[in-house]
């Protein structure tokens, strides 16, 4: 059977996507950072 993500993690998957468009219009980088709680994004100009 296949692993069911809850409704958090899923809404927080599409937060961090929703900012690192915004990172990205406004000519920055965006990396993710993964199994940290806490930090989801790196940014550099």
């Amino acid at each position: 059977m296949r692993k069911r993500r809850t409704r958090e993690h899923v809404i927080a998957d599409l937060s961090i996507n929703h900012v690192e468009r915004f990172i990205r219009r406004c000519g920055w980088t965006a990396e993710r950072t993964r199994h940290d709680y806490g930090l989801n994004l790196d940014m550099h100009p």
